[in-house]
């Protein structure tokens, strides 16, 4: 299963009021599938290497846990597997036979996709080349630089006394003698100006306050993601939705190009594909790309991509959350209700539609969603009624339909939609097997 404890979805802000007030209703959403999509992480400490099999299993220590008993995992490794053991990079035998040599116990982050019930790990980090190791360790994304000064946002930050914290701010200081790699790269082609703004980076050194000194520590560039709708196909051009998961007003791109002129542009932002195919791939297309950011004062290109995938937009894993808390409900929360369909107007309400591996409004924000039945699939639909312990729940959409005419015919209020299902970005419907509907007495 995934779990998603969102916290826009769940808080309401009142800026009438002073001071003003924040309404807090913690929700949680458990979807009842795997998110495949996405990259998924294990972390714990060394217990064995089977270097036949090409696995390793792990103590797992998940989160930001440093004591307890969690179980084991083993996680497979193939030829493509990069590791980082000890700030030396390997890839494939020789990555797992120096993960072999080190004493169990040792610290070990692997990230990868799930096929079963197997991670398939692409990357694996062990020793001091896990941030919480050992010293002080900076993890983020570069918003802004300026010299040899770096501002990173959300940053993680691992102290050398073993204590964790986030920092929505924080200062990297790099000099020549900075030591720069990144996974499956040659340390020798990288140097501190192969930093630039928007690349995602975990930084050794040590903390004074908000500032980490790296100048004669390392730096560590990690693959970043970003995503965009396609400009111009060749070279490859995207106006730019997020990057590192930033939204693009987050940066500054002064001093990424050459010239003034020829800073990083988040409306016109250049891809470097190399040898990628586009195939497929047109104008207007939301495309997600997987590499590095091209070196500080270098752009064009601003990025050189290793991965480009055309988002597919006509059936996506999806969530919807819908509140009409603050204004005490709606009474004409729908346009049409049908057994074959329901037509939401979201005009007044509070809405996120989350779709799993897209970031938020990528796709551009409607006020209007349909939520359809799944077929001969059999869903859960849940209607309740605030306060009154009254609950009524359904197995199929036609038999949910009459119930929610009903309840706004009883005078009832429509306050809250939760529903999970596969989003059409075209047709603006989500085809849904699990939904609840929340009323409330006038």
């Amino acid at each position: 299963m995934t779990l998603d404890f969102d916290l826009d979805a769940s808080n309401t802000v009142d800026l009438t009021t002073k001071p003003a007030q924040v309404a807090v209703q913690p929700f949680l959403s458990v979807i009842p599938q795997f998110e495949q999509d996405r990259e998924h992480r294990v972390r714990g400490l060394l217990a064995s290497v089977d270097k036949t099999a090409g696995t390793v299993t792990l103590n797992i220590r998940p989160c930001e846990t440093h004591q307890g008993d969690f179980g084991q995992l083993t996680f497979a490794t193939d030829d493509q597997t990069r590791f980082e053991v000890n700030g030396t990079s390997f890839v494939g035998a020789d990555g797992l036979n120096a993960v072999a040599s080190l004493a169990a116990g040792t610290p070990v982050i692997a990230k990868g996709t799930v096929t079963g019930r197997t991670l398939n790990a692409t990357a694996v980090l062990a020793g001091s080349s896990v941030p919480w190791a050992s010293g002080d360790v900076v993890g983020g994304v570069v918003t802004a630089r300026h010299g040899d000064t770096l501002t990173v946002k959300g940053a993680d930050v691992d102290f050398a006394t073993g204590t964790h914290a986030f920092r929505s701010v924080f200062t990297v200081l790099v000099g020549p003698d900075t030591r720069v790699n990144a996974l499956d790269v040659e340390p020798m082609t990288l140097n501190k100006d192969s930093i630039s703004v928007g690349q995602r980076i975990v930084a050794f050194g040590s903390i004074t306050d908000t500032t980490l000194d790296a100048t004669a520590g390392r730096v560590r560039m990690e693959i970043t993601g970003l995503t965009g709708n396609v400009v111009q196909l060749d070279p490859l051009v995207v106006n730019l939705v997020e990057l590192g998961g930033l939204r693009p007003g987050a940066f500054d791109f002064s001093g990424t190009g050459t010239s003034s002129g020829t800073n990083a542009d988040p409306t016109h932002y250049a891809i470097d594909t190399s040898t990628l195919t586009l195939s497929g791939v047109n104008v207007s297309d939301l495309v997600r790309a997987l590499g590095l950011v091209h070196p500080f004062g270098m752009a064009p290109p601003a990025f050189d991509a290793r991965t480009v995938i055309n988002v597919d937009t006509d059936s996506i894993g999806a969530w919807l959350s819908a509140s009409w808390r603050s204004s005490g409900g709606s009474a004409n929360p729908f346009t049409s209700v049908a057994p074959d369909g329901v037509d939401v107007d979201l005009t007044d309400a509070r809405h996120t539609l989350y779709l799993l591996g897209i970031p938020r409004d990528a796709l551009g924000a409607s006020d209007q969603i349909g939520l359809i039945p799944p077929g001969n699939v059999r869903g859960v639909y849940v209607v309740t009624v605030r306060g009154s312990g009254e609950l009524h729940m359904f197995r199929d959409f036609a038999s949910l339909t009459p119930e929610l005419t009903d309840q706004l015919a009883a005078g009832h209020r429509l306050v809250q939609i939760e529903a999970i299902g596969r989003y059409n970005a075209t047709s603006l419907e989500l085809t849904t097997p699990r939904a609840s509907f929340e009323f409330t007495a006038p």
